[in-house]
């Protein structure tokens, strides 16, 4: 007579408990639910709890006589058990616990919406318009600071890997680009009574990284950890730049035209190291929100570049002024990169994927420092002067000095994990 699967798997049970000498629900028997691999047949897992140690075998009780060979699989089929310490948490979506079993080879995947605001050091650039033969005089100064790159920006991070077992492989990719701009504009009158001035600034930040890396995660009591080290590749690049035109009055010259434009670029690129390590910790027993936690250095090492350009020109209908000037520094030098996150995630079991689906919300917390190198450059034209007699000029300034980066903000992200 075949047994109801239900029966088979209560029976078990009460078997397993009686062997170990102990009543059900003391801990000495540790239950899995029942599945059915096969039309009409039923498989009960049951494991005592001097074998939840890893490469211990449990006992399979059920009909599936070769599905329960396969431990493997018939331990990913059925719904979790999460072990922690002398407790066992039996919700679907613990994770596998800090006891896991080696799983098949399967893929991990995720998505990241980072949303950081950045502060950058000195790279700057301005431009002052100077016409003292006006009425009213004029003296304006613009420059970078009018159109900072300082507001929330989108970033995405995204990752793909293979996992086998406790030891994996991933790459994974992150982008931030900014920019902003600043436009005031400038009518040119021919040469007359109208003075006017206008000008355009541009300030834009990009930096991504891609990774390569192998993974290794381990449990430390009901704390699921990912260790991290691989290569990467990293570029920061920040570009701002000016242009500026303007109708002057310069004495007895009557009306002038000065027109000039200032730009500095910095850029460090290279590729490194990089490590990390990562955790979650359920916030108790049987729940499926975790405290999230996520650290990561890296070392570049390549080229800093940090470059600048200035020029003006003042022209009238008796004469022409103007300048250019420009500088480079560039070395070969390391660039380091620290990453923080600390948040919530959201993990359900998914069975037989078998992975854990997740959804996060973190606090992330990003520094480069790619601090080599400076360079400064000036260009002014006008006439008149020197002071106190009356002068009409422009002057540009730029400097890029080597870059050091702050991004602070939040990070939204969801995937497939283990």
């Amino acid at each position: 007579m075949k047994l109801p699967p239900l029966l088979v798997c209560v029976l078990s049970i009460s078997f397993g408990a009686a062997l170990s000498g102990s009543a059900f629900g003391q801990g000495d028997v540790r239950t899995l639910p029942p599945v059915a691999p096969a039309a009409g047949e039923a498989l009960c897992v049951t494991y005592t709890s001097a074998a939840q140690a890893l490469g211990q075998e449990p006992v399979f009780v059920g009909a599936a006589d070769d599905a329960a060979q396969d431990y493997d699989t018939a331990i990913t089929t059925i719904a979790c058990e999460k072990c922690c310490a002398d407790e066992c948490c039996t919700d679907g979506c613990c994770d596998m616990g800090c006891c896991p079993p080696c799983v098949p080879t399967y893929w991990v995947a995720g998505v990241e919406a980072t949303f950081l605001a950045p502060d950058m050091n000195a790279g700057t650039v301005s431009y002052r318009l100077q016409d003292e033969f006006s009425s009213p005089q004029l003296d304006a100064t613009f420059g970078s600071d009018d159109a900072a790159v300082n507001d929330f920006y989108i970033a995405p991070r995204m990752w793909l890997g293979v996992q086998h077992g406790c030891h994996g492989v991933a790459v994974r990719y992150w982008h931030l680009q900014a920019a902003e701009a600043a436009f005031d504009p400038f009518t040119f009158t021919p040469p007359g009574p109208t003075l006017d001035y206008g000008y355009f600034i541009h300030n834009r930040l990009d930096a991504y990284t891609i990774d390569l890396e192998g993974t290794r995660s381990f449990c430390v009591y009901d704390t699921k950890n990912t260790f991290t080290f691989g290569v990467r590749y990293a570029l920061l690049q920040h570009d701002t730049a000016l242009s500026v035109d303007a109708q002057v009055d310069n004495g007895a010259s009557g009306t002038g035209v000065i027109s000039g434009n200032a730009r500095a670029n910095r850029l460090a690129a290279g590729t490194g190291i990089t490590s990390s390590l990562s955790g979650r910790k359920p916030l108790f027993c049987d729940s499926c929100i975790h405290l999230f936690y996520g650290a990561r250095g890296s070392v570049v090492w390549g080229s800093i570049s940090n470059s600048v350009e200035t020029d003006t020109i003042e022209v009238t209908a008796g004469a022409t002024a103007g300048s250019y000037n420009g500088a480079v520094a560039e070395v070969d030098d390391a660039m380091f990169i620290g990453e923080v996150q600390l948040g919530l995630e959201f993990d359900y079991r998914v069975v037989c994927f078998p992975a854990d689906a997740f959804f996060r919300v973190a606090l992330e917390y990003q520094y480069w420092n790619a601090d080599s190198g400076s360079a400064v450059a000036s260009s002014f034209a006008g006439f008149g002067g020197p002071s106190p007699t009356p002068l009409s000029q422009g002057q540009a300034y730029a400097q890029a000095n080597g870059a050091t980066l702050d991004l602070i903000g939040l990070s939204v992200g969801t995937g497939f994990t283990w």
